[in-house]
C-alpha cells in the first residue's frame, strides 16, 4: 500500500496489524512514515517515537526521523536525525552533503566544513566542494584563498560546473590584486636569521632527488649524502651552501635521516619537498604559499591532508610555528595586505594549534585595546575629544587591522566597540560636548567585522546611543542662575545619557572645588567649565603654563587666557558688577591696578577669594621667568598637533595633546625650577602619568624626557640610605663594564663589549609582549583566573621568564616596560621561580638555530630564590540551595622590581644573580 502511494488506506492497515503485534518497530516506522505523507505529523512524531522506544538502532527510524523534521522545518532536530545516521555508521554521502548544509544554514561553519569534507572523502562529487567554497567565502568566514581551492577541485570532476566556474571568477577577482600588494609588502618582513628555524627538510638538507619514489630507501645512498653534508659543515663552519650558508646546528643534522628511515614521516617530508611554495614558508617564511594564482594549485598537499589525518598533525607543529611569527610580524608593521592573505585560508594546522598561529596576534591586538582602554579610563575625568579618539584610530591603524581579523577575534572587537561607545557617552555626560559625541559615535561606522552578529549589535547600540543624544539636543543644559549669597549653591540639573550598554556601573563624576563657596564663583564653574576646561581640574598646582590651548583651573577662578574666557567671565559677573562693556572689562585684566579694583570690589562684598597676589596670579598675565609664551599672541589650540613649550634655556620641549595641564606643569616645574617661591618636590606619580601617556601617544622623545624627569623627581624624593655590603655577588663568567667612579685624574674607562657585532639585532616590543627570540612552548591555563603582577620601576626595562621549579622549563616569557605595571594571567597549577633580565636596549640573534636575547646596556641578571606556588588548594565543601559545592583558594602573586643607579636591583623578591648564558638557558 506504501508503494502504492495509497496512504490512507496503508494507515487503516497498519494499525488494524499493530493491534495483533504492538511490538513491531517496522509496523510503527511505516505507520510514521505514511502519516508524514499525509502531512499528518504530529501522529507521525508519536509513531516514530514508538518505533524508537522498541528499535532506537534502525538506520530507517531515523531517516524517516529527517524527513518528519524537515517538514516541520525544525532544523535543528534534523541535524540531530542526520547524525545519528553518521553515529551509527549508515550515513551516505548524501546525508553528509545535507547535514553540512543544516549547518551551514545554521551559520555553524566549522561543522559544516566538517561534514562537507567527510562527504567529498566518502563520494566524488562537485556538490560539497561547491558548498565547502560557499562556507569559506561567508563574509564571517572570509577564507577566499581555500574558497578558489574547493571550487576548483569542483571543476577538476566537472570542468562544465558553471556555478562553480562563476563564484572562481568572483573570488579571482578579489584575490590577485591582493597578492600583487602582499607580495611587495612582504619583502620587509623576512630576515636572514629565521631561515630553517621552525622546519627542517631532509630531501633539501641531504640533496635527495624529490622525482624518486622512496617506498624503499637506500641507507647507502642516505650514508653517502650525510656524509657531504659533514663535509659540508666542516669546512663552511657549520653552514651549509646550498642551504643559503645557512648556519645550523650540528645535532639538528646528526639526527635528519631518522626522519628518512621511519616510512610515514618520509611520505609526509617528501610530499612537502614537492611543493616548494610549501617548502619556502616552512623554511624562510615566504608567504608565496598563501598567494592566488593560476599556477599554482595544491591540489596533492590537499588530498593528502583529506585522506591522512597524520599528515595535518605532522605538519601543524611548524606550520604554526612558522605562521605565527610571521603574522605577528606583518601585524607589527602594518602591512596589511599580507594580513589578509594570511587569514584567507591555506592555514593547514590543527585545532589544537590554532592558537599558537595567532598567538603574537592576540598579544598585540590586546596591546592596541590598551590604548583605547586608558583614555576611556581618562574620558572619566578630563574631555577625550574626537580629534584625539580619531589620532588613536589612525596612528595605530586600528581600523584596518581590526576590519580584517577573524570571528576568533570577536571578544577584542566588542571590546574595542564598547570603548568607543563609552568615550562618546563621557564626552556628553561628563563634559557637555554633544556633537563631539556624535562624531566619535560616527566612528564606529568605520568598522564592519567579519562576525554580523557583531555588526547588527553595532547598528543597534549605535541607533540607541543617537536617539539618546538627540534628545539632549533637544533639552540641553540650563545656564546657572545666581544664588543669593546667604544661600549655598546647588548643581544645576542636566541630562545625562546613561551607559546602560556598559555591564558595570560607574560613580558619577564629582567636580572638585576648593573655595567655590560663592554664588557667583559657582556660576563661573558651570559656565567656563565646558569651554575653558578641556582636562581635568586639578587642585594641587594653582600656577599652569599657557600654552596656546584652554589650560585653566576652574576653581575658585580660571587663568583667563582666551577671549572666549574671558566672555564667560564676563556674563557672570556683569549682572552684579558695574563692569562696562566687554572691551572696557576686558581692558582691566591686563591692568593690574584695575586688577586690584576688581578684587577690591569681590572681596569687599564677602566673598573669600583668597590674598590679592593668589587673585592677580589667576586672573591677571602670569609674569615669571619659567613661562615665555604670550596667551594673547598664541595661536588657538589644535589638539591634533603636540603642545610646545620653551624653556628658559630656549630649548623648545613637546607633550602630546593628550596630557593633561597638571602634568605638564608639574613636569615642567621639576625640570626648570621658578627663579622665586621654589615649589616642593613635585610627586613622580604624577610624572609616570605623563609617561605613560606619552609612550601610549607614541611620542618616544618626550617620553625620553619624561623618564629623565621621574627619575630627578625620584632621587630628589628619597632618602638617604645608610650604605651595607651587598650579598649580591656577580657570576663566575660576568665581565667588567666600566668603573665609576674613576681614580681622581684618570677618565673613565670605556664599557667591555659596550660594541656589538652586526649579528644583533635591536627589537622592540609592547609593554607584556612575548619576544619573538623565545626557545620555549608557552603553557596556558584559561580556566584558571590567577596572575603574577609585576610593577617595573623607572631605572630599567625588564624581561621575566617564569620557571617551572622541577624542571626548569619555561612556560611564559615576557617584556616589561620600565614604569609599568604587567600582570601574567592563566598559569597553569604548578610551583614556579623566575628568571630576571633588567636593562635597556633588548637585542636578539640566532647561532646555530637557537635564539638568544639580552640587554646591550646596563644588563643585570638574576634568579629568584623564592618558590611562586601557584597550586590551588581546597577549602572544604559547601552546600546551598540543596547543590554540594567545592571551594578552592586560587593563589596570585605580586612582583615590585628595580634597578637604583648603582647597578644592583631593589625588590620584593629574593634573588641571587647569574649570568646572561645562564638566563637564556
Amino acid at each position: 500500500l506504501r508503494d502504492t502511494e495509497s496512504y490512507e488506506v496503508g494507515v487503516d492497515t497498519a494499525k488494524t496489524a499493530l493491534k495483533i503485534h504492538a511490538r513491531s518497530a517496522w509496523l510503527w516506522r511505516e505507520l510514521g512514515q505514511m502519516l508524514i505523507k499525509l502531512d499528518r505529523l504530529d501522529e507521525a512524531h508519536k509513531s516514530l517515537d514508538q518505533a524508537k522506544r522498541i528499535e532506537p538502532g534502525s538506520e530507517w527510524l531515523w531517516r524517516y526521523f529527517i524527513k518528519l523534521h524537515r517538514a516541520r522545518k525544525h532544523p535543528a532536530f534534523e541535524a540531530e536525525a542526520l547524525e545519528k545516521l553518521v553515529d551509527l555508521g549508515k550515513a551516505s554521502g548524501t546525508d553528509l552533503n545535507k547535514l553540512g548544509i543544516v549547518h551551514h544554514d545554521n551559520k555553524n561553519y566549522g561543522k559544516a566544513l566538517e561534514y562537507y569534507r567527510a562527504s567529498a572523502i566518502m563520494k566524488t562529487w562537485t556538490a560539497p566542494y561547491f558548498n565547502m567554497g560557499l562556507v569559506y567565502s561567508d563574509p564571517e568566514v572570509s577564507q577566499d584563498a581555500d574558497a578558489a581551492d574547493a571550487y576548483r577541485r569542483a571543476l577538476l570532476i566537472d570542468a562544465a560546473y558553471e556555478k562553480a566556474s562563476v563564484e572562481l571568477t568572483g573570488t579571482k577577482a578579489k584575490l590577485l590584486p591582493l597578492a600583487v600588494q602582499a607580495r611587495t609588502q612582504a619583502a620587509e618582513l623576512l630576515r636572514r636569521d629565521d631561515r630553517y628555524h621552525h622546519y627542517l627538510n631532509p630531501f633539501e638538507v641531504l640533496q635527495l632527488a624529490t622525482e624518486d619514489e622512496y617506498d624503499v630507501v637506500d641507507p647507502k645512498a642516505i650514508h653517502r649524502a650525510k656524509k657531504r653534508l659533514l663535509h659540508e659543515l666542516e669546512l663552511n663552519d657549520g653552514r651549509i651552501g646550498w642551504l643559503e650558508d645557512q648556519l645550523l646546528d650540528k645535532s639538528r643534522v646528526l639526527a635528519i635521516d631518522d626522519e628518512l628511515l621511519d616510512a610515514r614521516k618520509r611520505a609526509y617530508h617528501l610530499a612537502i619537498a614537492r611543493n616548494k611554495r610549501l617548502l619556502r614558508f616552512l623554511t624562510h617564511g615566504d608567504i608565496e604559499h598563501f598567494l592566488y594564482s593560476d599556477d599554482y594549485f595544491p591540489v596533492d598537499i590537499l588530498e593528502l591532508l583529506d585522506a591522512d589525518a597524520g599528515f595535518r598533525a605532522f605538519l601543524s607543529k611548524p606550520f604554526a610555528a612558522q605562521y605565527n611569527t610571521m603574522l605577528s610580524r606583518a601585524i607589527e608593521k602594518r602591512t596589511l595586505a599580507v594580513v589578509e592573505v594570511l587569514f584567507d585560508g591555506r592555514r593547514w594546522v590543527e585545532d589544537a594549534d590554532l592558537d599558537q598561529c595567532l598567538l603574537s596576534a592576540f598579544k598585540k591586538t590586546g596591546h592596541l585595546m590598551d590604548v583605547l582602554t586608558e583614555l576611556e579610563t581618562e574620558s572619566e575625568v578630563r574631555l577625550v575629544g574626537f580629534p584625539e579618539v580619531q589620532n588613536a584610530l589612525e596612528v595605530h591603524g586600528m581600523v584596518g587591522l581590526f576590519n580584517l581579523l577573524p570571528a576568533r577575534f570577536r571578544a577584542q572587537q566588542t571590546q574595542l566597540v564598547a570603548c568607543l561607545r563609552s568615550l562618546a557617552v563621557n564626552c556628553h555626560n561628563k563634559h557637555g560636548q554633544t556633537e563631539m559625541s556624535k562624531s566619535i559615535l560616527l566612528l564606529c561606522k568605520k568598522f564592519q567585522f567579519k562576525s554580523h552578529a557583531l555588526n547588527e549589535r553595532l547598528k543597534e547600540d549605535y541607533k540607541k546611543i543617537e536617539e539618546l543624544l538627540a534628545e539632549q539636543l533637544a533639552t540641553p543644559p540650563q545656564r546657572a542662575t545666581r544664588t543669593p549669597s546667604s544661600h549655598a549653591p546647588k548643581a544645576p540639573k542636566q541630562n545625562t545619557i546613561q551607559p546602560t550598554i556598559d555591564s558595570a556601573k560607574k560613580e558619577k563624576n564629582k567636580t572638585l572645588q576648593k573655595v567655590a563657596n560663592a554664588a557667583i564663583v559657582f556660576g563661573i564653574l558651570v559656565l567656563v567649565g565646558g569651554i575653558v576646561c578641556n582636562r581635568a581640574p586639578d587642585i594641587e598646582n594653582d600656577e599652569k603654563y599657557v600654552t596656546g590651548k584652554a589650560i585653566t583651573d576652574i576653581e575658585p577662578l580660571g587663568i583667563l587666557s582666551l577671549e572666549s574666557n574671558r566672555t564667560a567671565l564676563y556674563d557672570a559677573l556683569a549682572s552684579r558688577y558695574d563692569l562696562g562693556t566687554f572691551d572696557e572689562f576686558n581692558a582691566k585684566l591686563d591692568d593690574p591696578i584695575k586688577v586690584k579694583a576688581l578684587y577690591d570690589g569681590i572681596s569687599s562684598d564677602g566673598y573669600d577669594v583668597g590674598e590679592f597676589e593668589t587673585f592677580k596670579s589667576k586672573f591677571g598675565p602670569l609674569e615669571t621667568a619659567w613661562i615665555s609664551v604670550d596667551p594673547q599672541k598664541k595661536p588657538p589650540f589644535d589638539p591634533n598637533k603636540p603642545i610646545e613649550i620653551e624653556a628658559p634655556d630656549g630649548t623648545v620641549i613637546e607633550f602630546p595633546s593628550t596630557m593633561s595641564e597638571s602634568e605638564i606643569t608639574a613636569i615642567m616645574r621639576n625640570m626648570y625650577p621658578p627663579p622665586t617661591n621654589q615649589p616642593e618636590g613635585v610627586d613622580p606619580k604624577r610624572i609616570m602619568a605623563a609617561l605613560r601617556a606619552a609612550d601610549a601617544a607614541g611620542d618616544t622623545e618626550a617620553a625620553r624626557r619624561l623618564a629623565q624627569a621621574y627619575r630627578d623627581a625620584v632621587s630628589s624624593q628619597a632618602p638617604a640610605v645608610p650604605g651595607k655590603p651587598s650579598a649580591w655577588k656577580p657570576p663566575a663568567d660576568a665581565k667588567l663594564v666600566g668603573q665609576n667612579p674613576a681614580a681622581p685624574g684618570k677618565p673613565l674607562a670605556p664599557p667591555v663589549g659596550a660594541q656589538l657585532d652586526d649579528s644583533w639585532e635591536a627589537t622592540s616590543y609592547y609593554n607584556g609582549e612575548a619576544p619573538e627570540c623565545f626557545n620555549y612552548t608557552p603553557k596556558y591555563d584559561r580556566q584558571l583566573d590567577n596572575q603574577l603582577r609585576v610593577t617595573v620601576g623607572g631605572g630599567t626595562d625588564v624581561v621575566i621568564k617564569v620557571m617551572e621549579w622541577s624542571t626548569d622549563r619555561c612556560v611564559r616569557y615576557v617584556y616589561i616596560k620600565s614604569l609599568s605595571t604587567y600582570a601574567i594571567r592563566n598559569i597553569p597549577q604548578g610551583a614556579y621561580y623566575l628568571k630576571i633580565a633588567y636593562g635597556k636596549r633588548w637585542v636578539e640573534k640566532k647561532e646555530a638555530g637557537i635564539c638568544i636575547g639580552k640587554f646591550a646596556s646596563s644588563p643585570l641578571y638574576e634568579k629568584g630564590e623564592d618558590m611562586l606556588d601557584f597550586r590551588t588548594r581546597s577549602t572544604g565543601i559547601t552546600y546551598e540551595n540543596g547543590q554540594r559545592y567545592e571551594n578552592f583558594e586560587i593563589p596570585s602573586y605580586e612582583v615590585k622590581l628595580d634597578v637604583v643607579s648603582t647597578g644592583y636591583s631593589r625588590n620584593n623578591l629574593n634573588t641571587d644573580g647569574i649570568s646572561e648564558a645562564e638566563f637564556n638557558k
